[in-house]
């Protein structure tokens, strides 16, 4: 994976942040590329494509702030727990 590109931690990182956050989410689809570099903590897009998913209805928003926070990752729409794995 080269610098520029985003890990799927970092992928989680930023859904979190959205399904969280309404108006990052707005940011988000409006321009990525602008939302993301306004929260550096969330990583570098640098031009890679996105596709956004829903939200999973499973998840809480406590859970979410576990990844959005870093603590936690999404796993095939699973999340886990960085103790865990």
């Amino acid at each position: 994976m080269s610098q520029n590109s985003m890990s799927a931690q970092d992928w989680s990182r930023v859904f979190a942040h959205a399904w969280l956050d309404p108006e990052f989410k707005a940011a988000l689809e409006k321009n990525p590329v602008d939302a993301i570099a306004s929260h550096p903590e969330l990583g570098d897009l640098s031009g890679k494509a996105m596709y956004f998913p829903e939200r999973p209805v499973d998840l809480s928003d406590e859970q979410l702030h576990h990844v959005k926070s870093g603590k936690a990752s999404l796993q095939g729409g699973t999340m886990c727990m960085f103790e865990c794995c």
